[in-house]
């Protein structure tokens, strides 16, 4: 990319930040949908991207680089680059039986999120059968009470709605009746058997008085647990969803006529404000409202007494449609997907019995995107009243200036350049050096506070890349940005406690995998994908060009510039290039490359000829991006590794290729009827991309010789933002 064109993107990009600044619609969004966040040694983890616009909720194509880790105790176990192309892309991830068993969180981001610390976290959950599972089981009967106060405190003498969680010993919801008593052992209120183990209740506790909640176990057991102790002073919002508005009730301690702000905002906008007092019931429209995270904020004057969210979904109550036909063993399964058009990622996989799934679905990606907890698996429509203040990230105010680009056309390399006092260094040339055949070669001016961008095409493969400085007295230091977290964020990575049933599920299921690895042979995936580098050969045109095997071999370099190189000498024992046409104002450097990497005009002629394929000279100014040479030379190994040759970098890095999905579909067919070889495929088919017209999507795949209840599940997103979620099971018998 030559200097203008880098001046321009980066004129672009803040003309672009400051346009999107005033629209607020800078932001990204991502949604991954998983084949599974379940799975066992030998399963492949497969997964499609869909990065949308935080505002529209329709894809952006902002950003052409995602970055993708999974996470575990130990750290990383997979950090994968996966290219992007109109807002969407996909990957996958053998899991091998290496990896232990444990919870692990799959963290997603573009360059550009981090510049607000926005990222998508999943939990993943993989279970190893080579190895012990671990022994902390917890006890049978035991009983788990959580409480979630959305207003942070339980206020006394005023209404509080909170929601609660009852699950076992083995992190499963439980559906148990419950009761909350006072010091004097008399019966409050009652709560009955909630859906999934959730519920909410309002409470009005008295003041200086301590509460207890009472559940009623199986067997006539009772578990007790004590609820925080009720606080003199506060407020309240109790939220009502009705079909067309929200209801928003205030709760205060203060008096009938102190006039409270009731604020509504949504990504740092006040959408509604207004004044309120105790008892004041305010209807929020839902026809006002987008969809998303709002955030209700109640002030007495300057003082916040309490804040919550809000949030709105326009999407329906999640259904599973049953198909009516229950199929036999490696039968064609035939349906169309009536969908509008878009981009879809459908995933078709054996249910378990009995270990819990938990599945991120296209509807709801507005709560798993802005999730702190992601523990909190259950937070979906199902619990929108329940939503505590700390459930969800609080977006952050949108910065007037931004450290990191987006990576809008190519990958993008940041860091800065220090003198050996620690001291920025301006106006240095940065070059950055991949070396290969062919190589790629890229330069950067540093700014006034020492930082520099370098803009270059993403390798397909790990590859060493050389950064150094030109032209400099001393030795610099470079930094570069880590494109991947360097800190994990917060995260429960205890595994839950297995039950004898799901024990057993984990032997049957890996079973099946060693039989499918064994029989069936899976299309390649990203990893066994081998692609040239997406980059055209460089500094192509000389003006001299001398492949050596075409001369008598010499036992030094040197000699070759004596005897055939005429168009350079050798002067005080470094190489010197002749230009062509002599003019006094052409007193820029010069550039001398190995295989693409810059090295010392003198060092250099230590390299063992033998090694060196071709000679390549510019004996004229170059331009290579903001950087003018008044003369380039080139030489290129056989191998494009340098020849053995150590050259003096200030930093050598790796870089982890892009994972280019293989062409056609990952996984649609097995094995038909009378052939001998076990198809023991839980997955049954995966389509990471599907676009979609305005026809139904005709969907066709086979069964496998497993019994049980299967799931199609579709996930993506409308041509108009719209969060698209259909899930179809069927039996195989």
């Amino acid at each position: 990319m030559g200097a203008r064109s880098i001046y321009a993107c980066a004129l672009l990009t803040l003309l672009v930040f400051s346009s999107f600044a005033q629209q607020l619609d800078i932001r990204e969004r991502l949604y991954l949908h998983l084949n599974s966040q379940t799975l066992i040694s030998g399963e492949t983890l497969y997964f499609s991207a869909f990065n949308l616009s935080d505002k529209t909720g329709k894809l952006t194509d902002m950003s052409k680089i995602l970055y993708v880790q999974l996470i575990g105790r130990s750290g990383p176990v997979f950090q994968k680059k996966i290219p992007l192309t109109g807002g969407t892309g996909s990957g996958d991830f053998f899991i091998n039986s290496l990896i232990a068993t444990g919870n692990y969180q799959l963290v997603a981001y573009t360059q550009w999120m981090k510049n607000f610390d926005d990222q998508l976290r999943l939990p993943v959950l993989i279970i190893n059968p080579f190895e012990p599972y671990p022994s902390e089981q917890p006890l049978s009967g035991k009983v788990s009470f959580s409480l979630i106060i959305p207003h942070e405190k339980i206020v006394a003498g005023i209404e509080n709605q909170i929601g609660y969680r009852l699950t076992d010993g083995y992190g499963k919801p439980l559906r148990l009746e419950g009761r909350i008593m006072d010091g004097n052992g008399h019966s409050v209120l009652s709560f009955s058997k909630a859906e999934h183990g959730m519920g909410h209740f309002l409470f009005t506790p008295k003041p200086e008085t301590d509460y207890k909640v009472i559940v009623e176990g199986d067997q006539e057991s009772f578990h007790f647990f004590d609820l925080p102790r009720p606080v003199m002073r506060g407020a309240s919002l109790v939220l009502t969803e009705r079909q067309a508005a929200w209801q928003v009730h205030i709760h205060s301690t203060l008096t009938h006529d102190t006039p409270l702000t009731l604020r509504l905002t949504s990504m740092q906008e006040e959408i509604h404000k207004q004044t309120v007092y105790k008892g004041t019931l305010v209807s929020l429209q839902k026809t006002n409202l987008q969809e998303g995270l709002h955030r209700l904020e109640l002030y007495n004057g300057t003082e916040l007494l309490t804040t919550r969210w809000l949030v709105h979904s326009t999407q329906k109550k999640l259904q599973t449609d049953t198909m009516d036909y229950v199929y036999g063993n490696r039968d064609q399964v035939k349906t169309d997907l009536d969908l509008p058009p878009g981009e879809y990622s459908i995933s078709v996989r054996k249910m378990n019995d009995h270990i819990g799934e938990r599945m991120a679905h296209a509807m709801d990606n507005l709560f798993w995107f802005n999730l702190l907890n992601i523990e909190n698996a259950h937070c979906t429509h199902d619990n929108v009243l329940t939503g505590n203040t700390h459930q969800f990230r609080t977006p952050a105010n949108i910065p007037e200036t931004v450290a990191l680009l987006p990576e809008c056309r190519n990958e993008i390399i940041q860091g800065s350049v220090t003198d050996s006092t620690g001291q920025p260094v301006s106006s240095a040339t940065v070059t950055l050096s991949i070396p290969g055949k062919p190589f790629q070669l890229k330069t950067a001016l540093t700014n006034e506070t020492g930082k520099f961008s370098i803009h270059f095409k993403s390798p397909v493969r790990k590859s060493t890349a050389y950064l150094t400085t030109l032209n400099t007295a001393e030795k610099m230091q470079i930094r570069i940005e880590n494109k991947f977290l360097s800190t994990a964020p917060p995260f429960d990575y205890n595994v839950p406690a297995l039950d004898s049933a799901q024990l057993a599920e984990v032997v049957a299921k890996s079973i099946r995998v060693q039989l499918e690895n064994t029989f069936f042979q899976k299309p390649p995936t990203t990893s066994d994908t081998v692609l040239s580098n997406p980059w055209m050969p460089q500094l192509t045109e000389f003006d001299f060009h001398y492949p050596l095997d075409d001369y008598n071999r010499f036992p030094a370099l040197k000699d070759y510039f004596v005897e055939y190189i005429a168009c350079a000498t050798i002067q005080k024992d470094r190489i010197r290039i002749r230009q062509n046409l002599y003019r006094p104002d052409f007193n820029k450097s010069q550039l001398i490359v190995l295989d693409g990497v810059p090295v010392d005009a003198g060092k250099i002629l230590s390299l063992n000829p033998y090694e060196v394929k071709t000679i390549g000279v510019i004996s004229n100014r170059y331009f290579l991006g903001p950087s003018i040479f008044d003369g380039v030379m080139s030489i290129e190994t056989y191998e494009g590794s340098m020849g053995g040759y150590t050259p003096a970098v200030s930093l050598k890095t790796e870089l982890i290729g892009l994972s280019v999905p293989p062409a056609g579909h990952p996984l649609t067919h097995g094995y038909r009827k009378g052939d001998p070889r076990p198809d023991k495929r839980d997955q049954l088919y995966w389509k990471p991309v599907a676009k979609k017209g305005g026809q139904p999507y005709p969907l066709s795949f086979y069964t496998s010789d497993v019994d049980g209840l299967f799931m199609i599940r579709v996930e993506g997103f409308s041509s108009e933002g719209k969060a698209i979620t259909i899930k179809r099971a069927f039996r195989v018998e």
